[in-house]
């Protein structure tokens, strides 16, 4: 789900400024097949992690790609799974980026928001983020689709 334009001059000062958007609309809890959220499979798994009541979408942590239903315009997992690097600054030291779209144990509801952002020292490696591969539509199909 897209959104409208952001105030602030900052990821920091855009952060979570949206509330009630979501990746899959505006509705909490999320949808079943909405994506991989921290779900009642990860409270067996992670006794104290924070879950999304009731959610289940059956993986304790990450979750094969493209398993979930895509976005209105056709993006896969923009939401959960692994935190998304992005090539934006993050403000304070002036080294860290921007991470994006919660994970497989993120259950609190800000953090999933369309608008939320985090920041994150680029050195750093947690099984809960990650990175999004892009292709352009012709080098796809020139690489047989994969």
């Amino acid at each position: 789900m897209g959104l409208p334009p952001e105030e602030g001059k900052t990821p920091a000062e855009r952060s979570g400024k949206i509330t009630g958007v979501y990746p899959w609309g505006a509705e909490w809890p999320p949808p079943p097949g909405a994506g991989n959220f921290a779900d009642e499979s990860a409270r067996k798994a992670f006794p104290k992690l924070k879950v999304i009541s009731g959610y289940r979408d059956g993986y304790s942590t990450t979750s094969p790609v493209g398993i979930y239903r895509p976005l209105k315009n056709g993006i896969y997992d923009l939401s959960g799974n692994v935190w998304e690097w992005c090539e934006d600054l993050y403000p304070g030291d002036q080294e860290s980026r921007v991470l994006r779209g919660g994970s497989w144990c993120d259950g609190i509801p800000d953090f999933l928001l369309s608008s939320f952002r985090v920041g994150g020292d680029p050195g750093r490696r947690d099984c809960y983020i990650g990175f999004r591969v892009v292709m352009a539509g012709d080098e796809y199909a020139r690489l047989g689709g994969l």
